[in-house]
């Protein structure tokens, strides 16, 4: 999972999800998609701006496609090694029960 905000438009970003198979590594499902960002570019605090965007493409992953919901899930992001304890990696495994 990642998401990448649109070089012209700061409200604006590109989320992408993409499930692999393990050991083979084959593309079982992907999404990207422009999502609109409220949260400001705050340093430090990403998850505020980019963990909505990347948790509710989780939840319709799951709610469309449960065969498909990862065990494992990749984040570019701290969790719990960010300076607070609690980065962009945390939050998307806390509700979806990944641990």
């Amino acid at each position: 999972m990642i998401l990448q905000q649109d070089k012209d438009d700061a409200d604006r970003a590109v989320a992408t999800l993409v499930v692999l198979s393990f050991p083979e590594m084959r593309v079982l499902y992907d999404d990207s998609r422009s999502v609109h960002v409220d949260a400001p570019y705050i340093p430090g605090f990403l998850a505020f701006r980019e963990a909505p965007a990347l948790h509710g493409m989780l939840q319709e992953l799951q709610s469309s496609k449960p065969e498909l919901y990862p065990q494992v899930v990749l984040v570019d992001g701290n969790g719990v090694l960010h300076p607070r304890g609690c980065g962009l990696a945390s939050p998307p495994g806390a509700p979806g029960g990944a641990g």
